[in-house]
Order: structure tokens, then C-alpha cells, then sequence
């Protein structure tokens, strides 16, 4: 920065001072040191007020420029501006008669997913009032008196803590008289809508924890409260908070298609069953749905990848009666290993033999694990080892 370029030009400067003090002619060892100190102290004094200087200067302008984007920026918070007409859509309900009210859905039209659900209320306790009420709104919904509008602005984002362009408010107003029939705060909206997931989520965690049945037929393995990204194929990711595991456990298959004729005859990395796009696969929580798209699309030397012969595909194929078959995959290494340390070492469940992972060692071992002891191996892809898939929601 320019005031770090000031400082060390400052210090330069001095440091050059004080490289030229030099012993005197007839000067002693004993009187020059003492000179040599003096100078020295006082040099130091007028390099540190300079700094000091250049610091304040600096200050000084960062606090002139703040005032300046603070004034800016009040002025942009308090001028929004308002999306209405042609470019909002605006679809209304049936009337709720027990809520009393008429469901309102506010959508901007180059933005689909600038979507809000809000209502028109009505507050009366008297019958024949509210019959009035309603009537006129309906009346006014019929003809189009209603307009729905979005007030866009400048808002603090809570996790960033930047500013940024983002609805306000989302309102609906009268045509005839301009008054707002109904509007909703976005800041309060958003926040009912985190308090409504976070009461969801406790629910679920009381109804799923380990151990439990999962939704999807399965037995919750992994809970996690503040949620896990489970990432596809194509790099995408969507947060979870559970893992549920197949309470069947299926015996005997191959990692992948693989010829001991090969590789008996080759023995060498280049000759065998994995291609490039198999080898990518990763260890951790999350990635095992990715692996297993990765290991069913891949190319394999070997032969063609079926339920058979590739335990990717046996786990992809699974499905239960409220799932289908790409709902569940086989587990990355971490993930199989939430399936020993919470319900094997629990006694939820009852696995004693090696079972496959996801996760690629190389182009001729993967990474399983032996729920007799939990031990860890990278073994050859055609030996016969038993899966359970996974699925998380």
C-alpha cells in the first residue's frame, strides 16, 4: 500500500543517517561510542515520529474516505427501487376459511427464482363484516386491482457481513388508492423461514437419531446438525443432515470388472481394469454418491459394468419402497467407516467380513474396511467383498 511504501522509504531514509556516522579523526573509541549513541537515539526519535506521521496521514484519509462510502451508501439504502407492472406475476389462492385469509404468490418475471408466498388477511370477528371484507377483496382480485410489487435495495448479508442487491420487500398494492393491502418484511420473512427449518430439523433429529429407521428403509448411520454437502458427479452439492445404510447387506461382488487372466498375464498398472476417470474418486464424507457415478460411468477394460460384477452399480440399482434406484450408493471410505464406528461398535448392527468402499487406491486396489475389528485395507478390485449402500436426506 502507499502507506507501507512511505514507511519503508521513511526507514530507508534513516538507516542511511545512521550508516553515516563515522569515527572522527582524532576522535577515541571510548568518545565516538558515546557520540555514535546520541545520534543514534535521536535519529530513532525523528524516524518514529515520521512514521507515527505517515500512520495518522493515512488514518486520516481512511476516515474521510469511510464518511464519504457511509454518506453514498445511506443514500442508495434510502432510494429502492420498486419492480411492479409487466415484469411481476401475480397468482392468487382460494380463500383459507379457517386461517381467513387469501394466499397470495408474488413472482418476478426475469427472475423465477424471485418467488414469495404471502397472503392477503383478513381481521374481523364479525361474520357479516368479514363477509364484506372478503367480497370486495375478491371483487378486486377478479378485475386485477391488485398489483404485486418487490422493493429492491441495498442489504447487510448476515454471513458475508457485505452489502449487497437483494429484495427488501414484497407487497401487494391497490390500484384505485395506492394502499398497501398486505406487505412482508424480507429480513423477517427469511427469518421465519430459518426458524421454521430449524424446529423441521429438531423434529427430525428426535425422530431419526442412530441407530433408528431411516425414511428411506435404511438405518440412520450419521447425523449431523449443521448439515454436510453430498456432491455429484458434476460438481454440484446439496447440503444434508442424515445418512441412512441399507439394513441388507449384499455378499461377494467384485469393485469393478475385473480379469485375473489379465492380470495374472501383465502385472503392470497400465494393463489393468481402471481408467483415469475411476481414479479420481475421493476418501471423505459426502463423496461417495460422486465416486460411484464416476465408477458406473467410467470406462473399464475389464468389461461392461452390471449388478454382477461392480459393487458401485449393486448399490446404484437399490431400492426400496419409498426410494429409487440412484437414491442410494456405494460408501466413500469415510462414509463406510460412520457405518462401523456408529452401528457396528453400537451393536445395531452385526457385520464381522471386509466390505467395499467407494474410494479408489489406485488403478488396481480400493479402500474397504473389516467390521471385525474396523481395520482399514486397500485390496486387489476382483476380489469378492460384501456393500451396503447409502443414501442421505
Amino acid at each position: 500500500t502507499a502507506m507501507e511504501k512511505a514507511i519503508a522509504d521513511t526507514k530507508a531514509f534513516y538507516q542511511k543517517k545512521r550508516d553515516e556516522i563515522k569515527i572522527g579523526k582524532w576522535e577515541s573509541d571510548d568518545e565516538f561510542a558515546v557520540r555514535k549513541k546520541n545520534e543514534t537515539t535521536q535519529i530513532n526519535k525523528l524516524e518514529a515520529a515520521d512514521t507515527a506521521k505517515i500512520k495518522s496521514d493515512y488514518q486520516k484519509e481512511i476516515d474521510g474516505n469511510t464518511a464519504s462510502l457511509k454518506h453514498q451508501l445511506q443514500s442508495i439504502l434510502d432510494k429502492p427501487v420498486i419492480i411492479t407492472g409487466s415484469r411481476i406475476k401475480t397468482e392468487y389462492g382460494e380463500y383459507d376459511r379457517n386461517e381467513q385469509r387469501f394466499p397470495v404468490t408474488i413472482t418476478e418475471t426475469q427472475n423465477v427464482e424471485s418467488t414469495y408466498n404471502l397472503y392477503i388477511e383478513v381481521h374481523s370477528r364479525d361474520a357479516g363484516e368479514r363477509n364484506r371484507i372478503c367480497q370486495d377483496i375478491d371483487n378486486n382480485i377478479q378485475s386485477g386491482g391488485y398489483v404485486g410489487y418487490l422493493e429492491y435495495g441495498i442489504v447487510k448479508d448476515e454471513q458475508s457481513e457485505k452489502y449487497i442487491a437483494d429484495v427488501r420487500n414484497v407487497g401487494l398494492n391497490k390500484l384505485s388508492d395506492g394502499v398497501t393491502v398486505v406487505s412482508f418484511n424480507i429480513a423477517e420473512l427469511k427469518r421465519m423461514e430459518k426458524i421454521k427449518q430449524q424446529k423441521e430439523l429438531a423434529d427430525k433429529m428426535k425422530k431419526y437419531p442412530i441407530g433408528a429407521k431411516g425414511p428411506g428403509g435404511g438405518i440412520v448411520c450419521y447425523v449431523n446438525e449443521e448439515g454436510f454437502n453430498v456432491h455429484e458427479a458434476d460438481g454440484s452439492s446439496k447440503k444434508y443432515h442424515f445418512l441412512e445404510v441399507s439394513d441388507v447387506i449384499s455378499r461377494s461382488i467384485t469393485w469393478c470388472p475385473f480379469d485375473y487372466d489379465k492380470y495374472k498375464n501383465h502385472r503392470k498398472y497400465d494393463n489393468f481394469c481402471c481408467t483415469a476417470s475411476e481414479l479420481s474418486t475421493k476418501n471423505e464424507i459426502g463423496y461417495g454418491k460422486y465416486n460411484t457415478f464416476r465408477i458406473i460411468n467410467g470406462k473399464h477394460r475389464h468389461g461392461t459394468v452390471n449388478e454382477s460384477n461392480c459393487a458401485a452399480m449393486l448399490c446404484y440399482k437399490y431400492a426400496t419402497p419409498t426410494t429409487k434406484a440412484g437414491d442410494w450408493w456405494l460408501p466413500s471410505k469415510d462414509e463406510l467407516n460412520l457405518i462401523y464406528t456408529n452401528l457396528k461398535c453400537r451393536g445395531y448392527i452385526f457385520d464381522s467380513g471386509w466390505l467395499w468402499s467407494s474410494s479408489s487406491n489406485n488403478n488396481i486396489y480400493a479402500w474397504c474396511q473389516k467390521f471385525s475389528d474396523g481395520g482399514h485395507s486397500h485390496d486387489l478390485k476382483g476380489f469378492h467383498y460384501s456393500v451396503r449402500a447409502v443414501r442421505a436426506f
